[in-house]
């Protein structure tokens, strides 16, 4: 992984150093996030209490700005508005041209401008399954069926009692003189009125019950009840009254109970009836009621359909819109969690299906990025939606689709990268791998690498020692002691550091980071790469101790004074002891052009073309150096981001 990351940001600083540098001044601006936010109240902000509070909007913004990024943000969220809404509102928001973020949250209102809960309340989803609603019917016509028994069992039962009252009467007539002797005459009359009552309600029963028909009223039930109970209570009456005159003989008591025992079966009857009947009453008015919410529903649904295709008809002239606008701009769309969970998911959750599908249908046609919100909700609606009445969530809640929007956003908008970490000269610091450090005061820069062995901590100061022992050399840099101290164990860690120091002034062309070797006590050149332009001087190292930036001090050659030759003596042959002078060189001559160890005259001559390219080489490499040295910070920054 690390020779790939390598081999990249060789590649990367290759296409950089070609560059136009116009290109590289334009990084600056991507620390600045024009946002602008388009949609519904969501965008704007308001919570489950109705009031604007933290939404996810100004909570992406502070992760844009916690990233390093200074956030311009134009907030367009408007309660309560519509997609139509949004779409007529865009040319009159100016930002749109400049955004480098667009987030949009609309559509919910458009859906649920056709929602009419009531529907919902008190209808059992199990009942929006055809096949349930099949069942309750079967339920209902099982129900009416039994209730019909019953009737038919409450006009046996009141023939019957008819039938029994006249027997009964027939016996009372065989000892009606006994009972003139034997009762008073007021107690005679009373018996015998009593008697009639008992047959006048048992008849009047057995009437009502014969004119019933298959749907009696419950009012009428209740009368033949009424009248059957009153004839109980007066045959109570009869048999107290014959009991006491010691009339009651068996055959008569018998025939007595057998009407008790008449009337009260058609009584049981009867309320047998009532009950059968008020059950599936009850069922009957629940059958109608799903069949009558079932079908207010169905339109409702529908209702709700085609206010889905317009939100994506508009969504999609939104999108088109801002891309026409802007093609440059990373634009985000909400999709939408539940908010309505109470109400029944076979109801709710195709709908919100159906929205979602239509916004992230209308999203990818443009490239854009579709955010769903639905998971991160779902199971935790206590905490994201503590209002049952509202749908709008908690400031938790919009913190969650603020982090379902900044899982993508922080993948384009990954994070500005920091500068380098000052240190002051003669503190301690701790340090960590891939650090870049600037030493405060200086021109001096460190980037440690990547193995560097957690807990090392690192201690620059001046060397004021070791400069004075620069000898036959000019500082024109800073002269600093680099003190490393690493862990127990690791003392003798060395590792890939890039140093980089500047100089000042006009250097000559010997100018180089140099290494005070304490062992012999003189000063090292080191060959870094010399960027002369941005007066520049980068080295890789293994191990630190001083380093200086310094320049070769040249001495100017002493001029020689002409020696006049000596008259010969008699006798000697002129040049005989002369010493052998070198030979000079014709300007003109060309034959030795080629040699590259020919020295200057001092005789005013012109010098050979010695020209190079070896300089221009130079700043190139310099050039690639900080290059390369910038796109390796930024890559160690999005290996911390990632981890």
């Amino acid at each position: 992984m690390l020779k790939r990351s390598k081999a990249l940001l060789v590649l990367v600083v290759f296409l950089l150093v070609f560059a136009p540098l116009s290109a590289l001044a334009d990084t600056e601006k991507s620390k600045t996030v024009n946002y602008v936010a388009l949609g519904d109240s969501l965008a704007a902000g308001v919570l489950s209490d109705n009031k604007l509070g933290t939404g996810y909007v100004d909570i992406i913004t502070e992760e844009l700005k916690a990233l390093g990024y200074e956030v311009n943000l134009k907030n367009a969220g408007v309660p309560g508005a519509q997609s139509p809404d949004v779409l007529q509102a865009l040319g009159e928001i100016e930002e749109l041209a400049n955004a480098d973020i667009i987030t949009i949250s609309v559509g919910a209102n458009d859906a649920l401008a056709g929602l009419d809960a009531s529907l919902l309340v008190g209808l059992d989803p199990k009942y929006l399954d055809p096949a349930n609603v099949a069942i309750l019917q079967g339920e209902l016509e099982s129900q009416f069926a039994t209730a019909q028994q019953l009737l038919e069992n409450v006009g046996t039962a009141a023939e019957n009692t008819s039938i029994t009252i006249l027997d009964s009467q027939s016996k009372l007539e065989l000892i009606k003189d006994n009972l003139k002797i034997v009762l008073s005459e007021d107690d005679y009359t009373s018996l015998v009125d009593t008697w009639h009552q008992v047959v006048v309600h048992t008849l009047t029963a057995k009437n009502i019950v014969a004119d019933l028909g298959a749907l009696p009223s419950l009012e009428k039930l209740e009368q033949a009840l009424s009248e059957l109970e009153n004839a109980i209570g007066k045959l109570i009456v009869i048999q107290t009254l014959l009991e006491s005159s010691e009339l009651l003989d068996t055959e008569l008591h018998e025939a007595l109970s057998s009407v008790d025992n008449s009337i009260a079966e058609t009584l049981e009857a009867v309320n047998n009836f009532i009950m059968a009947q008020a059950k599936a009453t009850e069922t009957k008015n629940k059958f109608e009621d799903t069949i009558a919410k079932l079908t207010q529903l169905n339109e409702m649904k529908l209702e709700i359909e085609d206010n889905i295709k317009n939100v994506g008809l508009n969504m999609g002239a939104i999108l088109t819109t801002l891309v026409t606008v802007n093609p440059n701009a990373e634009i985000y769309v909400m999709g939408y969690y539940n908010a309505l969970p109470g109400l029944p998911e076979a109801v709710i959750i195709p709908l919100l299906t159906g929205l979602n599908t239509a916004i992230e249908t209308a999203t990818s046609a443009v490239g854009a990025t579709f955010i769903p919100t639905f998971a991160a909700f779902d199971g935790k609606y206590a905490e994201y939606l503590p209002n049952p009445a509202n749908i709008h969530p908690s400031e938790a809640g919009y913190e969650a689709i603020a982090g379902e929007f900044m899982k993508v956003i922080s993948e384009v908008f990954p994070g500005v990268e920091d500068g380098p970490q000052p240190i002051e000269l003669g503190a301690e610091i701790t340090v960590e791998k891939g650090q870049v450090l600037q030493i405060t005061g200086t021109t001096a820069n460190v980037v440690l690498p990547e193995d560097l062995p957690e807990g090392t901590t690192l201690t620059v100061s001046a060397d004021e020692e070791a400069l004075a022992k620069a000898d036959g050399l000019k500082a024109i840099g800073d002269v600093l002691n680099f003190t490393f101290s690493f862990p127990a164990g690791l003392e003798d860690y060395e590792g890939e550091f890039q140093l980089v120091m500047g100089y000042s002034g006009n250097a000559s062309d010997d100018v180089n980071i140099y290494y005070f070797n304490e062992e012999t006590g003189t000063w090292e050149i080191q060959n870094g790469q010399v960027n002369t332009e941005l007066r520049l001087i980068s080295l890789t190292v293994s191990h630190f101790s001083t380093y200086g930036v310094f320049e070769a001090v040249v001495e100017e050659p002493e001029e020689e004074t002409p020696i006049e030759p000596e008259e010969p003596e008699e006798g000697e042959n002129p040049g005989e002891n002369e010493e052998e002078q070198p030979a000079t060189t014709d300007p003109d001559n060309n034959e030795n052009d080629d040699d590259s160890n020919k020295q200057p005259t001092n005789d005013g001559e012109t010098l050979p073309n010695t020209a190079t390219s070896n300089y221009n080489m130079l700043v190139l490499g310099g050039i690639l150096l900080l290059i390369g040295l910038s796109a390796l910070i930024i890559q160690k920054k999005r290996v911390k981001l990632h981890m």
